[in-house]
């Protein structure tokens, strides 16, 4: 009798063993899927127009959330939802641009993405304007610290992005706007994107 006893309490730890670690793998948060980017196009707030083509190109490899492989040298592709001048804003120039599309070997996969961070770095490793940390979460948009609301870093340290806008007199806003575009602004200043600016785009 012991020893039936003995093998079912063996069981029933196997059992809640197993149950335990799938619980706990489904619910382990999702690493952020990041495209690396230049601009392919030269861009400015004082001429540029709302519906202006965007065109970027990806500087390092990366996958998307389906699972296609984007290798460097991809385009990103998507227009400005809005384009305003400095003299139109006050002193303060807005440029705001939706990709929804990148082209991997002549055929468009469309995503959901939101620029989180824009140098003339493309290692983005300097500490320097209100840079941050990106984790990926549940939530649709970038809370003030940082991390995408209802997220934790811990266990992601591997997957860490600093974000925001490392360029003297730019900003970049952490939230979409009602468009679904990722807003830069030039403060006192016409916002000026060329082939020396670098971008990362978060996939939602």
């Amino acid at each position: 009798m012991n020893r039936f006893r003995r093998k079912l309490a063996a069981v029933v730890a196997i059992i809640v063993i197993f149950f335990s670690a799938r619980s706990a793998s489904s619910q382990a948060p999702v690493p952020p899927t990041i495209l690396q980017a230049k601009f392919a196009v030269s861009v400015n707030s004082k001429s540029a127009w709302a519906g202006d083509v965007i065109v970027a190109k990806t500087i390092a490899p990366s996958v998307l959330k389906d699972g296609t492989e984007v290798p460097t040298g991809s385009r990103l592709i998507g227009k400005l939802t809005t384009a305003e001048s400095k003299g139109e804003g006050g002193g303060t120039s807005t440029l705001a641009i939706k990709f929804d599309h990148v082209e991997v070997k002549g055929e468009l996969h469309p995503f959901q993405g939101q620029i989180v961070a824009i140098s003339v770095d493309p290692e983005f490793q300097k500490d320097t304007g209100n840079e941050g940390l990106l984790s990926r979460g549940g939530g649709d948009s970038l809370s003030s610290h940082g991390t995408a609301p209802g997220t934790s870093l811990s266990g992601h340290v591997d997957q860490r992005v600093y974000y925001g806008s490392q360029i003297k007199g730019v900003s970049l806003d952490q939230e979409l706007d009602d468009n679904g575009a990722s807003e830069i602004h030039g403060l006192m200043k016409d916002v000026k994107l060329e082939s020396t600016i670098f971008i990362k785009v978060w996939l939602k």
